[in-house]
C-alpha cells in the first residue's frame, strides 16, 4: 500500500461513492481505492478515471519484475471497472501498478537553476495539430503517465503534473493543473540531485546536482523508430532551450537517432540525460 500511496501523493479525490459501511474513490488520474466493512461483497461498475489496461491490486499483491502477485484489475476504454470487493476487504490500484505495455522513460536535462523548467516533445511537425489545447487530437501528442515520485515540498511538479496526459508541443493541457493560478508551459521536471542527504535525491540520478527530471509511462509504438525529439522550456524568463545538434549517445545503451534534428532525440523505455544547449547525450539502462 505505500506504493499505492506514493503513486497518489497530491492528487484529488474524485468519483466518490459511499454507501453502508462503504466507501470507494478514484485520484484523480492517478489510483482507485474502494473499501468494504460490510459482511458481503460489494460488486458494482466504478469509475477510475485511469488509462485503459490491466492493472495490480496494490492492497492484495504488487508487481513484481513485471508480474502481478494479487489480483488483476482490467480497466475498459472509458475508465470503468467491474469490481467486487469483498466482505471486510479492500481494492487499492494506481498507473504505478498497471501491467503495461508501455515503456518506463526518465528523462533527465542538467540546468543549474531552481526555476520551473519544462519539457516538450515533437515526433512528426507537419502532422500536427495546432493551436492550444489540441493534445487529445494531435497526431504527434504521445499519451503518457507521470511516475516519478518526489516530497511533498515539490508542490509545483505535484500540480502540474496532474492531468498532465500528453507529451507534446503545446504547452499547457486543457485540464492539466495549475500552481498558485499559474497554467503549466509544458510537462513539468522536478529538481533531483544524487546527494542520498538531500531532499532533493532522486535514485535515478547518477550524475551530480542540478539535473531535472521526469519517469513517463509511455506507448514506445508512439514514437519514430523508438526515438523522439524533445527541448526544454525555461519559465518564466528563458524561454525555449537553444538549437542543438545532437552527437552519437555514450551510455550502456547509446547509439544514435535514426534521423537528425535541431531538438534532443530520447530513446523510449531508457534513461535519456541530457544537458541544457549542449549536443551531448547520455542513454542508460537504469
Amino acid at each position: 500500500m505505500s506504493q499505492f500511496r506514493s503513486a497518489v501523493q497530491g492528487t484529488a479525490a474524485a468519483e466518490i461513492v459511499t454507501d453502508t459501511e462503504r466507501i470507494a474513490f478514484a485520484r484523480e488520474g492517478r489510483g482507485f481505492f474502494a473499501l468494504s466493512g460490510d459482511n458481503r461483497t460489494w460488486r458494482r461498475i466504478f469509475q477510475t478515471t485511469l488509462p485503459a489496461g490491466q492493472y495490480c491490486d496494490q492492497y492484495s499483491g504488487s508487481l513484481q519484475d513485471g508480474k502481478c502477485t494479487g489480483d488483476t484489475i482490467t480497466v475498459n476504454n472509458d475508465g470503468s471497472a467491474l469490481l467486487a470487493i469483498k466482505s471486510m476487504s479492500a481494492v487499492a490500484f494506481s498507473f504505478a501498478s498497471r501491467i503495461a505495455k508501455t515503456d518506463n522513460n526518465k528523462q533527465m536535462i542538467r540546468n543549474a537553476t531552481y526555476s520551473p523548467l519544462f519539457v516538450e516533445l515533437i515526433v512528426c511537425v507537419a502532422e500536427c495539430s495546432p493551436g492550444p489545447h489540441q493534445q487529445p487530437f494531435d497526431e504527434c501528442a504521445i499519451p503518457i503517465r507521470h511516475s516519478t515520485t518526489v516530497p511533498f515540498i515539490f508542490s509545483e511538479y505535484i500540480s502540474w503534473s496532474q492531468r498532465d496526459d500528453y507529451l507534446d508541443f503545446e504547452g499547457d493541457e486543457e485540464k492539466q493543473g495549475t500552481h498558485d493560478g499559474q497554467v503549466a508551459s509544458g510537462t513539468p521536471l522536478a529538481y533531483s540531485t544524487n546527494d542520498t542527504d538531500a531532499i532533493e535525491y532522486q535514485p535515478h540520478n547518477n550524475y551530480g546536482p542540478d539535473y531535472w527530471m521526469v519517469e513517463l509511462l509511455m506507448d514506445c509504438a508512439k514514437t519514430e523508430q523508438g526515438w523522439f525529439e524533445l527541448k526544454g522550456y525555461h519559465s518564466p524568463n528563458i524561454g525555449w532551450e537553444s538549437n542543438i545538434s545532437q552527437r552519437p549517445c555514450s551510455g550502456s545503451i547509446g547509439g544514435s537517432a535514426p534521423f537528425s534534428s535541431i531538438n534532443h532525440i530520447a530513446k523510449c523505455g531508457t534513461v535519456n540525460v541530457f544537458s541544457w544547449g549542449s549536443n551531448d547525450c547520455i542513454v542508460n539502462s537504469n
